[in-house]
């Protein structure tokens, strides 16, 4: 029995399902970088919309204007880690744009 008679597929029929597989993995291969760069610049907005809300404009004033140059120093040195509880269960690539933005 060959395989044509096993699957029920005649020649016309396999040419079709090879096309449709080809066809359907160049979509996957176009639409999911498409979808990991979306992930990504939705991670870079809500990252910037934190840091909007955590930042306290009066202190790092005061901070500048009474410590002087000193105060300069303490700005570029800190670097406020993002909150574990916005990074909980997201994805490597979500993380990194997250940390980086």
């Amino acid at each position: 029995m060959s395989v044509e008679d096993r699957f029920g597929l005649k020649r016309k029929g396999r040419r079709m399902l090879k096309k449709s597989v080809v066809l359907g993995m160049a979509v996957l291969t176009l639409v999911v970088p498409i979808m990991a760069q979306e992930a990504a610049t939705n991670a870079v907005i809500q990252a910037q919309q934190q840091a909007e809300a955590d930042f306290n404009k009066a202190m790092w004033l005061g901070v500048g204007c009474l410590l002087g140059w000193v105060g300069l120093l303490i700005g570029y040195l800190v670097q406020p880690s993002p909150p574990a509880t916005a990074l909980m269960g997201k994805s490597p690539e979500y993380v990194a744009a997250y940390t980086e933005a």
